[in-house]
């Protein structure tokens, strides 16, 4: 169970960085809670509220090649 746990979170996380334009600030912190935590339970407090707060943002579509994030 918890392999699936972990490819959920894992793919959340993926969504989120990859169609929203978070904060590098965030984005920072959330990759680097991932490094260790791979599963949403042992994720903080503050990094999951994070997570679902960036969730929120509307969704980009980078229609100019130019506009997407190096760290993609």
């Amino acid at each position: 169970m918890l392999a699936a746990e972990t490819a959920e979170v894992i793919h959340r996380v993926e969504r989120l960085l990859g169609t929203r334009d978070v904060h590098p600030n965030d984005r920072k912190t959330i990759r680097e809670a991932m490094v260790e935590n791979v599963t949403w339970d042992s994720l903080s407090p503050d990094v999951q509220q994070l997570i679902i707060e960036n969730e929120q943002l509307p969704a980009q579509s980078w229609a100019d090649p130019a506009d997407v994030p190096d760290d993609l």
